[in-house]
């Protein structure tokens, strides 16, 4: 859960963002309650969600090839640990921001929002996620699974913390500081787990450091030397086998391609219709209805929650459901023509085009299919793909798919941001 976490915060955090890059002068008349929940107006509200998607996603793919080609070189434990430190280093100016008065250079503030949210997200989506994926691609099918559900709960209880403290609070500024605050915190406790998992019986099997693989490889090496002087053949090579061998990560990565090349593929067109779609399209989405207080709640529960409900129940199904791989790919391919429909919903700013579809229930069903099929279909290519490759290459594998997942992800944003500039 904390890999998505921080991206959903800074995603989330509308109102709070919204504040923040108001129109200050033009505003000053204005009750409180007004201010927060007001739509975007200004040029610095509206660039914000396109900015941060293109940033973080910059950020997602460094910190995942970072993790990558760190998986023989430093230890899980290690990698993952130091995406928490980042992330938590990076929470301290956010929530400090919270308690100053940034209308005086509200440029300056939206920059560096911009670039503690992409050192944020590098943290937790590039170094805690792909951590977190390689490990549980060392272990059954059901771990993989549990954590990609977990990172969409993850989805679901931040857009139930954005949807609380927009009831609970008019005040803006105090909607930010708990939001970022319980974010500091959840990721302390998150420390807290992942040192209870790393520590626990069941995985001390499963993490080896690279200092480990290194003397278990001299150990073979010192035996075969040892054979060799007393022209010995090895007894067992099974046990031969099994013992991790030491070969470069370019051949690592072509060993995997060869084996689950289509199931990575396949998991590469998921997210970049989803990407492309969502968030860039579907939070500028609004709604038909004049009434205030909805309005006002739309965009969370229509767009995000609803979304990330979706999302889980997706995966949720993936568990139960089984198809083939031509049918995955079939499915997969049939997703795109979600794009061109949630692009003709009344998307706002349209300069270019007309809107077609002016239903909020059309919408909300469209969402929520690009996020079940999303949810559905990425776990099944996840799974087959990571399934498919040696034993000894899944933690390597696991890696890859964040790696590739978040470069996609990356071009599915701009392409997302391309769509609405054209609009």
């Amino acid at each position: 859960m904390t890999a998505i976490l921080p991206y959903n915060f800074f995603m989330n955090a509308h109102q709070y963002f919204y504040y923040k890059l108001r129109n200050a002068t033009a505003l000053q008349g204005l009750e409180e309650d007004d201010l927060f929940r007001t739509e975007p107006t200004t040029d610095l509200q509206r660039a914000y969600e396109g900015w941060f998607t293109i940033t973080s996603g910059v950020a997602c793919t460094l910190g995942a090839l970072l993790n990558t080609v760190a998986t023989h070189k430093l230890s899980n434990g290690f990698r993952v640990l130091s995406g928490h430190v980042i992330v938590l280093l990076s929470l301290v100016p956010t929530l400090l921001y919270t308690f100053m008065d940034t209308d005086e250079d509200q440029t300056h503030f939206f920059w560096m929002t911009m670039l503690i949210s992409s050192i944020a997200t590098l943290g937790s989506c590039g170094l805690i996620g792909a951590g977190i994926s390689g490990l549980a691609a060392t272990l059954s099918p059901t771990y993989i699974e549990t954590v990609l559900i977990a990172s969409a709960v993850g989805g679901i209880a931040t857009s139930l913390l954005s949807i609380f403290c927009q009831a609970a609070t008019s005040n803006a500024i105090l909607d930010g500081r708990i939001y970022f605050g319980i974010a500091f915190l959840w990721t302390i406790f998150s420390v807290c787990c992942y040192y209870f998992v790393i520590e626990s019986k069941d995985s001390k099997g499963v993490i080896e450091s690279p200092d480990d693989i290194d003397r278990l490889i001299d150990n073979q090496n010192d035996q075969q030397e040892s054979r060799d002087e007393l022209n010995v053949v090895p007894v067992d090579n099974e046990v031969q086998r099994a013992i991790p061998q030491r070969t470069s990560l370019f051949a690592e990565w072509e060993r995997i391609l060869e084996q689950s090349g289509w199931d990575m593929a396949c998991a590469v067109f998921v997210i970049i219709v989803t990407c492309a779609a969502f968030p860039a399209l579907a939070s500028r989405v609004r709604t038909q209805h004049l009434n205030a207080t909805w309005r006002a709640y739309f965009t969370s529960i229509c767009c995000f929650l609803l979304y990330s409900c979706s999302d889980g129940l997706g995966r949720i199904f993936a568990m139960r459901l089984d198809i083939t791989r031509r049918q995955l790919q079939n499915l997969s391919l049939a997703r795109l023509l979600l794009l061109p429909l949630i692009a003709a919903c009344d998307v706002q700013p349209r300069r270019h085009s007309t809107t077609l579809i002016r239903f909020d229930a059309v919408f909300v069903l469209l969402n929520m299919t690009l996020a079940l099929s999303n949810g559905f279909c990425y776990t099944h290519a996840y799974v087959k793909a990571v399934q498919s490759v040696d034993e000894s290459l899944r933690e390597t594998a696991g890696s890859m798919m964040s790696l590739t997942g978040n470069i996609v992800g990356l071009l599915g944003c701009i392409l997302g941001v391309v769509i609405v500039a054209l609009m």
